[in-house]
């Protein structure tokens, strides 16, 4: 293989006291012949793996590096699941990854070195690192780290790095430097470097509008694939999309980036930058514990706009030079709103590509508080959001546009209706627990909403009384029927429509409770025989849906059904059963089941050939409760086994 010139792709700096330096990026190409590797007097190899460190003096320091250089490769390569770097051609003596300690006499205390031979034709290329003699122990394991997450890069894509000797400019460094960054935190996780300087440097959470590829995001954007990682709760996630880049010829990052995204988490490239602008919202102060795992240690998120008061505001407009996953916050806090009506719009002069959303802040990890807002063609859109006092609604501005520090504008509407935000929930209860049902619920018989959802209902005089009903009679999942038994635990609202006034203050949220359906069997006894079969009884079920309409029984509306009668709790349905111990005092204000004896009772007797006359004697069971076990009309309470 012939060998004739050297690319320096990456160089990453570390000052002494352990911060980073943004503005030390060396990028340059080399005329290099095969022999221009630094040529030192010894070298130590590792007995663990490939690697071989060069040096002139300083055996311990040699050993430092080499130990920290095992500690990298176990975890990049061996737990994370990096390829480890590729052979050289025994370009260093042997083909383990070779680092040079040696001063290159360009104020950089470590870089990977790409070797890229004539008409090279892959993606990937050989490297090896070069580290300053004397780092400090303190920041030499993230140094070592960094680079040799660099060498493990250029192993799948040196053309990602887009490096034009031309202008000296490389626009992929910018995934390079972020995930590099990353992994030299999670490989010494103890330092921690980088919860302190987010809070001195430019970075994603100081200026949340810059897009990912800003060049003074370079380091501080590890941010970013940390979110990924923590977001899809997989370390895997990274590696994939560095084997992909790999496969895919050229400078393609981000479309990299939304093909594993696509194939492997189900997910987008788009849908992942509005997860990173809200991610990237609940930082330092505002940190919920339901995003970053160490979101508290950040430095709070700067916001462009916040509002307290004075709704509305009109046709405002946020502008200014924005790259790919920047994103504006517009806060609205709620004071005594529990609605607001949000309206935005690209300006048809800069129409670079947006995406809008709303955060609903309510710290309830039961909610997801992210809602896209949908942009017509003309790139309007417009959305609600619900909240209570004290919390707050943030409207996103997110930019889609894959060239960085393209000027945007877009315009926003904020209105604060006389409404109240009511949430709506489909919700189970049995005798120990109880749990939230993926139901849905009709609202004033026009809106159907998902459980879980806040609507904006009216407390104005004359336009304050609504409805709400559950859109399903039962639902199931693998182990039980559930059934619709009522609104929030009140007994006597137990029909599948409820209707209720609102007023300005006070809490309206509506919960249809679900319980568990349990199997009974109701039938005649004729005295001195078995169980009678195909003979008159009567069933009340207060529940029952009586047809499509959504009609129910309610009291004392009695089914004629024979003997014996298995419960189903609606006109459609073959399966079912019964509430357990449903209204034990018999509360008349409250729902009970109701037997009812036909009494007296004509009869054909098999067993004499003759039609006999019956009369009721007295109701008894298993596992029931009777009001009146003597009165052939009586309340029944079903009881737990």
């Amino acid at each position: 293989m012939k060998y004739s010139k050297m690319l320096i792709l990456l160089l990453f700096f570390f000052v002494y006291n352990g911060g980073y330096s943004q503005d030390t990026l060396s990028i340059q190409i080399r005329m290099l012949s095969k022999d221009e590797r630094p040529s030192l007097s010894y070298y130590t190899d590792s007995q663990t793996y490939p690697i071989r460190v060069h040096y002139n003096q300083n055996a311990s320091y040699a050993n430092d590096v080499k130990e920290y250089a095992e500690i990298a490769y176990s975890y990049i390569c061996s737990e994370i699941g990096f390829q480890p770097p590729p052979e050289d051609d025994l370009r260093g003596g042997s083909n383990a990854y070779d680092i040079y300690i040696y001063n290159l006499g360009n104020y950089t205390n470590g870089q990977a070195i790409a070797e890229v031979p004539d008409d090279w034709e892959y993606e990937w290329v050989a490297s090896y690192i070069v580290l300053l003699p004397g780092i400090p122990d303190e920041d030499l394991a993230d140094i070592v780290a960094h680079e040799f997450t660099h060498a493990c890069q250029l192993g799948y894509s040196y053309a990602d790095f887009e490096y034009d000797p031309i202008t000296d400019t490389a626009p992929g460094k910018w995934f390079y430097e972020n995930v590099a960054s990353y992994y030299s935190v999670q490989v010494n996780p103890i330092d921690n470097k980088y919860t302190s300087h987010f809070g001195t440097t430019c970075g994603p959470l100081r200026y949340p509008q810059w897009g990912l590829d800003q060049s003074y995001n370079n380091y501080d954007g590890l941010l970013w694939p940390l979110f990924l990682s923590e977001w899809k709760n997989c370390t895997n996630i990274i590696p994939l999309i560095w084997e992909r880049m790999g496969q895919n010829p050229g400078a393609n990052i981000l479309e990299d980036i939304d093909y594993v995204l696509v194939n492997s988490y189900n997910s987008s490239l788009s849908e992942a930058l509005l997860k990173y602008a809200e991610w990237r919202y609940f930082t330092g102060d505002r940190d919920d514990e339901e995003h970053f795992e160490n979101a508290e240690l950040y430095i709070t998120s700067e916001v462009t706009q916040i509002y307290t008061s004075g709704y509305p505001v009109n046709n405002l407009n946020v502008s200014g030079a924005m790259g790919i996953g920047g994103v504006h916050f517009i806060d609205c806090f709620s004071n005594n709103n529990e609605v607001f009506n949000f309206s935005v719009s690209i300006d048809p002069n800069y129409t670079q590509p947006m995406d809008f959303g709303i955060l609903e802040v309510k710290y309830d990890p039961e909610i997801d508080r992210l809602r896209k807002i949908e942009l017509n063609s003309s790139n309007q859109g417009s959305i609600k959001g619900y909240v209570r006092g004290g919390e707050n609604v943030v409207l996103l501005g997110l930019s889609l546009n894959s060239v960085s520090n393209l000027f945007h504008k877009f315009y926003y509407s904020i209105s604060a209706p006389q409404e109240r935000a009511v949430a709506f929930y489909t919700k189970w209860e049995d005798e120990s627990s109880s749990g939230y049902l993926n139901g849905k619920l009709l609202i004033d018989g026009i809106t159907e909403v998902n459980s879980g959802d806040y609507f904006g209902l009216s407390y104005l005089t004359n336009y304050n009384n609504h409805t709400v009903k559950v859109s399903s009679e039962r639902l199931a999942d693998v182990n039980y029927i559930y059934k619709h038994n009522n609104w929030n635990g009140g007994s006597s609202q137990y029909l599948l429509s409820h209707s209720f006034n609102v007023a300005s203050t006070g809490n309206y949220d509506k919960e249809g409770i679900y319980n568990k359906l349990k199997i009974a069997i109701i039938r005649n006894s004729i005295e001195g025989l078995n169980f009678s079969n195909n003979v008159g009884i009567q069933f009340n079920d207060p529940w029952y849906l009586k047809n499509a309409q959504g009609d129910q029984s309610a009291m004392n509306d009695f089914l004629s059904v024979t003997s014996p009668y298995y419960p189903t709790g609606a006109y459609n349905q073959t399966t079912g059963g019964v509430f357990l111990d449903q209204n034990v005092t018999f509360d008349p204000t409250r729902p009970y089941y109701s037997v009812q004896a036909i009494s007296p009772q004509d009869i054909a007797l098999s067993q004499t050939g003759k039609t006999h006359r019956f009369y009721f004697r007295n109701w008894s069971g298993t596992s029931v409760n009777f009001q009146n076990e003597n009165n052939p009309s009586t309340g029944v309470v079903f009881n737990y086994d």
